[in-house]
């Protein structure tokens, strides 16, 4: 199992000019089509096996130096859970053999015809609610007790393939 921890940068678009608008060339917080938001740092766990992808996203909530935290709610000054889930080149689900004879298996992700990790796309699916769990251990022991529980996650998501 192969690790990766990748760390993105804070954004904020909302104020001109903005040269932290890493999102997209074209941010103008005047066009409400074009005004991406600001958002904080995002660190993203990946746990890499031949059968899929797990991830755990979250945020501690650190905005650039310009942005203007103290207007921000309270509840959104604390770290984050944003996502676990999973990238896979077929769906999930455990196969099954249809009336005619063909085995199948059920669509539960959804499918993106890019994927950062496979070529020609993947299925992904994943949730911030069972994200919890993850950040808690990570910020009582850090990566050291982080990362089992993510390989666990892998192993429950994709052992039932094989």
């Amino acid at each position: 199992m192969n690790h990766r921890t990748d760390i993105s940068a804070a954004w904020d678009c909302l104020v001109l000019p903005s040269p932290d608008c890493r999102l997209h060339d074209d941010c103008d917080p005047n066009i409400p089509s074009k005004n991406y938001g600001r958002g904080g740092l995002r660190i993203s766990h990946y746990a890499i096996g031949e059968l899929g992808v797990v991830q755990f996203v979250w945020s501690p909530n650190v905005y650039l130096p310009e942005t203007p935290v103290a207007t921000f709610p309270e509840s959104i000054r604390d770290p984050m859970a944003w996502d676990l889930g999973w990238h896979s080149p077929i769906p999930d689900g455990k196969p099954v053999n249809d009336e005619d004879g063909w085995t199948v298996w059920p669509w539960y992700g959804t499918r993106f015809d890019t994927c950062e990790f496979f070529d020609g796309g993947c299925f992904y699916d994943g949730s911030s609610l069972n994200a919890d769990p993850l950040l808690d251990e990570l910020i009582r022991g850090g990566t050291d007790a982080m990362w089992p529980l993510l390989d666990a996650y892998y192993d429950d998501i994709f052992r039932v393939k094989v």
